[in-house]
């Protein structure tokens, strides 16, 4: 038995993602590239922390435990130049594609589609050459182990 399905989730979404003919220009990856000059102009990826609830039942419970857990998908995009606004509207676009994805699935095999009730966290950042735009998603995702 797996100790949580935390992990099979995660890389059934990546593959998910990776798959999407609208995101092939997107770097997609499990964490934060650690270089900067390891980073695309957009770029998907898990972020810390996981936040998980294991419904262990009572000790000596033989059946399986259900857990859920939030997983914390950020989309972060870069446009050279002075148009916040495009920078914005494309990090958006990118976060339309990911839920075309995901709506509905049950990557990993999840007892349930995601959800997407969370709040989603937007923002942007000047840069000296242009802007950064980043979105939170957070992913509530329910699994059997």
């Amino acid at each position: 038995m797996a100790a949580s399905t935390v992990p099979a989730c995660k890389a059934a979404i990546l593959t998910l993602l990776k798959a999407r003919p609208a995101l092939n220009q997107v770097q997609i990856t499990w964490g934060e590239p650690t270089e900067t000059e390891d980073l695309a102009d957009e770029l998907v990826f898990f972020e810390d922390p996981v936040r998980r609830l294991a419904n262990w039942g009572h000790l000596g419970n033989p059946n399986p435990i259900d857990e859920t857990y939030i997983l914390l998908l950020k989309v972060r995009n870069r446009l050279f130049g002075d148009d916040q606004q495009a920078t914005e509207e494309r990090c958006w676009q990118l976060v339309y594609e990911i839920e075309q994805v995901l709506r509905g699935a049950r990557p990993g095999g999840l007892l349930k589609p995601i959800d997407f009730t969370e709040e989603q966290e937007y923002r942007t950042n000047q840069l000296s050459d242009g802007w950064f735009g980043e979105i939170e998603i957070p992913l509530v995702c329910t699994a059997r182990i």
